[in-house]
């Protein structure tokens, strides 16, 4: 799998207070998918270095020191704004330059059926498209470096080998795609899994489904969401099992 070049900084440990209110210090948390934090929205096209700024001191507070700011599915007018505003905001912030890592685009090339997509709006999803990449990309500053998409959707598997040729890393999420088609993402250079388990329908064939199939397939880590609530324990349990530590990431898919 690439690896995300991470801001060079003295920020490689954290020391935090724990519920149990003892200080506690280790390396440094990595989240790449946070959508906001600490009351502010990365997706707003409002954005600025002050709110942007504060919601890093917060999530600092956390232990977190290094993130993907990650925008979801929306018009590629809004979320050309939304990478225009986080870029403008990112360099004009001290403590974006060390902790953001770059930027998480989760959509719109995504699965539009029900379930599957989640809380994204589907009027605003569509085949891949990578003309509007590089658009977005360029009001980002080049610094996109992680797509979640569905593999099922037009175009995805050549988008896919034209973003791994440019060094960003694909993930696989929001996807009702069978076992032959995630097979086909992973052999073109798919290499992540994002929140595996949601952004799913509550009924699965048992056999040829897009979670066994990425569960499955050990060329894909996965990313979990491990708050309780999106994953009982029971089955974040039985899906840490499958994956094994060295192919789990835990990401917040935190919100404002």
């Amino acid at each position: 799998m690439a690896f995300i070049e991470l801001p060079t900084a003295d920020l490689t440990a954290s020391t935090f207070k724990s519920k149990a209110n003892k200080w506690v210090e280790t390396p440094g948390l990595v989240d790449l998918q946070v959508n906001g934090f600490a009351g502010v929205d990365f997706n707003s096209p409002g954005l600025t270095s002050d709110s942007l700024q504060l919601s890093l001191e917060a999530m600092l507070a956390t232990g977190v020191t290094a993130c993907l700011p990650t925008i979801i599915t929306g018009s590629e007018t809004h979320l050309h704004t939304c990478f225009s505003a986080l870029e403008k905001a990112r360099n004009s912030s001290r403590l974006a330059k060390t902790m953001v890592a770059g930027y998480h685009l989760e959509g719109p090339f995504l699965s539009k059926l029900p379930g599957y997509s989640g809380c994204h709006p589907v009027e605003a999803m569509c085949a891949a498209d990578p003309e509007m990449f590089l658009r977005l990309q360029q009001a980002a500053g080049g610094n996109i470096r992680l797509v979640t998409l569905a593999p099922e959707v037009e175009g995805a598997i050549a988008f896919i080998e034209k973003l791994v040729q440019d060094r960003i890393i694909v993930s696989l999420g929001h996807t009702a795609a069978d076992n032959e088609t995630i097979q086909q993402a992973v052999d073109a250079g798919a290499r992540l899994s994002t929140h595996l388990g949601n952004g799913t329908c509550p009924e699965l064939h048992k056999n040829n489904n897009p979670i066994i199939a990425q569960l499955s397939e050990d060329r894909l880590s996965a990313s979990f969401i491990a708050d309780g609530y999106h994953l009982s324990p029971d089955v974040l349990k039985a899906y840490l099992r499958a994956k094994c530590t060295e192919r789990v990431i835990l990401v917040t898919d935190a919100t404002s």
